[in-house]
């Protein structure tokens, strides 16, 4: 499948939107600075420091959770390192650039899964939604740069499942879709989780039905934890067993709560507030996760369902611990083309006002999101 005229469109004006928020003056961006600090430390010969586990590390060491030692691999800085020989504002305005194309491509592959399941007029619909989605903004405002490559490498991963699963019996593309899940897992510790945890949902799923497919991800599965681990990991498993784990357990991150009960009523109230401060509405994902229900049963969305699943899987665990909102973002390819099968759906039944009224209104709150990102307004 090839992206539509209304796909490209979109890839073109979300990536002005997107460089635009950050290159404006005002833009403060969070922690950007801090990783674009690390990429310019990458280029000059200081690579190790940040692919094994040193004491003190300024990426892998959390001071937010009691200073526990949680790998992560600095892909995105030594992607972006060879930009850090620019004289530095041209150094980070390239580097902005770099971050808008990133999301753009996502816009074209959001807009390709969307005619895939849902057809061509879902696929202009997911495009511009993708594109006016609040979570690209508020990520390039937070400065979570990392887990902007992990979003990405995600977005790339499991659609390439989706279209290459009867494939994977041949040995060229087993082997390419186990590297490109590798460089998926070293691209941010959360896409590991988050993708293998998708992985396994989907390979029980199908286990008793396709049994040669299940097999087939599972192995390459397999691979390109394998690969992943040997390439990076493998430095940090004692570190994290021996240190982190028991600070974990013992409430690390938690303060001086630790020992109190979980405060579950309150836990389960933050949840809804939690969604809208990702997407601007709660009402957001959670049509996009009712519109992908109501696809037929198929592969394509058995992989979805799977991955927006993410979402409400880590949201329940989040009850029990104060985990971040990287999982909220991981979601927004799905959610978007949730989204313009919905719009699709009520374009052909209702007309045209109301899909495009919706749309407008989904795509304002990534706008006025953009907005605050541009004046420094993040917080």
């Amino acid at each position: 499948l090839v992206p539509g005229p209304a796909a490209i469109a979109a890839a073109v004006s979300g990536w002005a939107a997107w460089l635009a928020a950050t290159a404006f003056p005002f833009y403060r961006g969070g922690h950007f600075v801090f990783h674009s600090s690390i990429a310019e430390e990458i280029w000059k010969g200081r690579f190790l420091i940040y692919y094994l586990p040193f004491p003190g590390s300024m990426l892998s060491e959390q001071a937010q959770w009691g200073k526990i030692v949680m790998p992560h691999p600095a892909l995105y800085q030594t992607l972006v390192s060879p930009l850090a020989a620019l004289p530095k504002p041209w150094f980070y305005f390239s580097e902005k650039v770099f971050l808008a194309t990133l999301f753009a491509s996502i816009v074209l592959m959001a807009s390709v899964v969307a005619e895939r399941v849902s057809g061509k007029r879902a696929a202009a619909f997911t495009a511009v939604l993708f594109a006016g989605l609040v979570p690209g903004f508020q990520l390039l405002g937070l400065g979570h740069l990392m887990t902007i490559l992990g979003v990405w490498s995600s977005s790339l991963a499991l659609p390439w499942l989706m279209f290459k699963a009867d494939d994977l019996s041949r040995f060229k593309t087993w082997l390419a879709s186990a590297w490109i899940f590798t460089f998926c897992f070293l691209s941010y510790t959360a896409a590991l989780l988050f993708t293998g945890a998708v992985l396994v949902w989907v390979i029980l799923m199908t286990a008793r039905e396709s049994p040669a497919r299940a097999r087939s991800v599972f192995t390459m599965l397999v691979a390109a934890s394998a690969f992943a681990f040997l390439l990076y990991y493998v430095h940090w498993t004692l570190p994290f067993l021996l240190q982190s784990v028991p600070k974990i357990l013992g409430g690390a991150g938690l303060g001086d709560k630790a020992a109190e009960a979980t405060p579950l009523l309150s836990r389960l109230l933050l949840e809804p507030g939690k969604l809208s401060y990702s997407y601007g509405s709660m009402l957001i994902p959670l049509a996009g996760a009712l519109s992908l229900l109501w696809l037929p049963k198929s592969w394509n969305r058995l992989v979805l369902l799977s991955w927006m699943g993410i979402l409400f899987f880590v949201s329940g665990l989040d009850l029990f611990f104060n985990f971040l909102l990287k999982h909220h973002y991981y979601v927004m390819l799905p959610v978007a083309v949730g989204l313009g099968g919905l719009m699709a759906g009520i374009e052909a039944r209702w007309g045209r006002v109301p899909a495009v009224v919706l749309t407008v209104l989904v795509v304002s709150l990534g706008l006025k999101t953009a907005v605050e990102v541009a004046l420094g307004l993040i917080p």
